[in-house]
């Protein structure tokens, strides 16, 4: 899906000022998890047109003095540790459950 990049991006702010509930945390995590499959196998290294224009308006929104966190794209958080943290607030997300539960049989090094 070529808006994830966006999605991720625009979702990572909150999620670094800790503003996410725990179902903005869920969404979160799920455009993650879908955007890690996505991904080349290397990781987050490829960019989407969409993932550069918004890097460029954080580019331009610092240096008019606002807010804006460059190279988002490589520091996501892991979509397992996002999902875990959902859980952690609201344990009855079944769906988080089996987000994560998916994660963990697609990775055995999450267990």
């Amino acid at each position: 899906n070529a808006v994830l990049p966006q999605l991720a991006a625009e979702l990572y702010i909150p999620y670094a000022e800790g503003t996410l509930d725990a179902f903005g945390l869920y969404i979160y995590g799920i455009v993650l998890k879908a955007l890690r499959s996505s991904a080349a196998p290397a990781g987050l290294t490829t960019r989407s047109p969409t993932s550069v224009m918004y890097d460029q308006e954080q580019s331009e929104l610092a240096a008019e003095g606002g807010r804006a966190v460059s190279g988002l794209a490589a520091h996501y958080p892991a979509a397992h540790s996002v999902l875990i943290q959902s859980l952690l607030q609201y344990p009855y997300n079944w769906s988080a459950w089996l987000d994560l539960s998916e994660l963990c049989i697609d990775d055995p090094a999450i267990h």
